[in-house]
């Protein structure tokens, strides 16, 4: 089974990037990336060395479109709740959702995921998704200018995110997001030979702790094929590491979850963010190991080091 998110959420989005692969210079995190941590029973690949100090970018900015609610100031009241509350809050109505305008609004609750997808524009958006527990009431946050929670948190952890209350297209939603208060540990983000070497360590115990968890896989765009499993090479890419080792990755069938790759050209550096999805406590080799609903991240990345 291959998830995939609604068009609706899909467009739900804040940080915004220029499309596919086109090169930019780039906002590094606001929040500096936290150190891998895996389960026990896998090795931890080393941190990655320290961001470079914020430079100003054209290339992520904040969405200003006509779905934008009206923002609080600044120094405008909080209001605290959690994502139960708040939810319930907005089946009541409007009278019940009447305490959170012109405030800033911080909601505790589960991280479900993230979604990195075409807005109009040739944009694209970032957006945390809370939901409970095997729920698809999803509440979408926008994300704030240069924010990339893929840093900060893990699907499924608990965690509060601050924002202003907006209700487009009768959605409710929370814009100019920021998460603060993060989850540990952090997405597994690593390299494809990094991949490599934390599973074949041991298979069943990665799957165990990656099973229906969300990872950032970055390696060489070697174009879009597919692995030996599946003929139809235009819902996959494929990403190589140094040793040319190839890993695999399902975008979907449709136009829109290919857009964000127009532009890529083999030999570029890409990195991909999906689910590591269908996980069994089986040992398989690593060629069949996949990520599932991916997208491109890579004009959300910080600009490597010349």
């Amino acid at each position: 089974m291959r998830t995939q998110v609604s068009a609706l959420v899909l467009a739900s989005g804040i940080a915004a990037a220029t499309p596919g692969c086109q090169k930019a210079p780039l906002d590094p995190p606001v929040v500096p990336s936290m150190p891998l941590q895996v389960s026990s029973e896998v090795p931890v690949v080393p941190s990655a060395p320290p961001m470079p100090p914020p430079q100003p970018s054209s290339r992520i900015i904040a969405y200003t479109g006509p779905f934008l609610p009206k923002l609080p100031l600044e120094d405008a009241d909080t209001v605290h709740v959690t994502l139960a509350a708040f939810q319930d809050d907005q089946k009541a109505g409007d009278a019940a959702m009447a305490k959170y305008a012109d405030k800033w609004v911080e909601v505790e609750g589960p991280l479900s995921g993230f979604s990195v997808e075409p807005f109009s524009g040739g944009q694209y958006f970032v957006s945390a998704l809370l939901a409970p527990p095997k729920s698809a009431d999803f509440l979408p946050c926008w994300m704030a200018r240069g924010e990339r929670p893929w840093e900060q948190a893990i699907h499924g952890a608990t965690i509060t995110i601050r924002g202003a209350y907006g209700n487009p297209y009768g959605i409710g939603i929370l814009a100019e997001c920021r998460i603060i208060k993060p989850s540990e540990p952090t997405m597994l983000n690593v390299t494809v030979d990094e991949l490599a070497s934390l599973y074949e360590a041991g298979p069943s115990a990665f799957n165990k702790a990656q099973n229906r968890k969300q990872a950032v896989v970055r390696g060489t765009f070697a174009g879009f094929v597919a692995p030996s499993t599946d003929d139809d090479g235009k819902n996959w890419v494929a990403l190589e590491g140094t040793d040319g080792r190839r890993f695999y990755a399902y975008i979907g069938g449709s136009a829109a979850s290919r857009r964000p790759f127009e532009g890529c050209n083999a030999g570029e550096q890409l990195a991909v963010l999906g689910d590591f999805f269908g996980l069994s406590d089986k040992d398989k080799p690593f060629e069949e190991l996949t990520l599932q609903s991916a997208t491109n991240l890579t004009p959300f990345m910080p600009k490597p080091e010349q």
